[in-house]
């Protein structure tokens, strides 16, 4: 699978000041601070990070922070992936070394048993 020209944007990022002040109170680094900022810039509502504490800026920020494991289940529910391949898709996650915690993986793993 080869590069599509054009699929990848370098945009100049300035950091907003709230931004700022959120992420040196969560001690965040700063690609994510420019990737908050860059949501906000762009009205994305959606941030995707597994860092616990930038999910929580961009909830204090007004974005939805998502995770990995999210996004496998928005697949699963939406049907763009069976039942299965979400179990293989946070199985391998967690292989890979994405931490989740058991009471969090029992509640999703029974949660797609239906």
């Amino acid at each position: 699978m080869g590069f599509r020209e054009g699929w990848i944007k370098v945009e100049e990022v300035e950091l907003f000041s709230e931004v700022i002040e959120v992420s040196e109170k969560l001690g965040l680094h700063r690609g994510e601070m420019y990737a908050l900022s860059l949501a906000l810039r762009i009205n994305i509502k959606e941030f995707l990070a597994d860092d616990k504490l930038a999910r929580i800026a961009a909830r204090i920020l007004g974005l939805k922070g998502i995770g990995c494991l999210g996004v496998v289940m928005k697949a699963y529910e939406t049907g763009i992936i069976t039942r299965n391949e979400a179990t293989n898709a946070i199985r391998k996650l967690v292989e890979a070394g994405l931490w989740i915690s058991p009471e969090v993986l029992g509640e999703v793993l029974t949660s797609l048993e239906g």
